[in-house]
């Protein structure tokens, strides 16, 4: 479990789920519309930078590439 810029520790799963899906019905259940937005999740806090999608796919297509083509006959043995 990392830290984020304030050194607390994200909640484990479940627990940040069902606290946060528990909020969230209790601001849409009270109109405070203006409280609802998008739960990142624990995933955010290792977000280094932010790339073009384009740029991510193309890395995605290249280490698919190199996984079925390089790793993946060094590590599969055929009889």
């Amino acid at each position: 479990m990392r830290k984020d810029a304030s050194g607390l520790k994200s909640l484990p799963f479940p627990t940040q789920v069902l606290l946060s899906s528990a909020l969230l019905a209790s601001f849409v259940k009270a109109n405070k519309t203006s409280h609802v937005g998008g739960l990142a999740g624990q995933v955010s806090v290792l977000i280094d930078e932010i790339k073009p999608a384009r740029q991510v796919l193309e890395e995605m297509v290249e280490e698919a590439v190199d996984i079925l083509t390089e790793k993946l006959p060094q590590n599969v043995k055929t009889k």
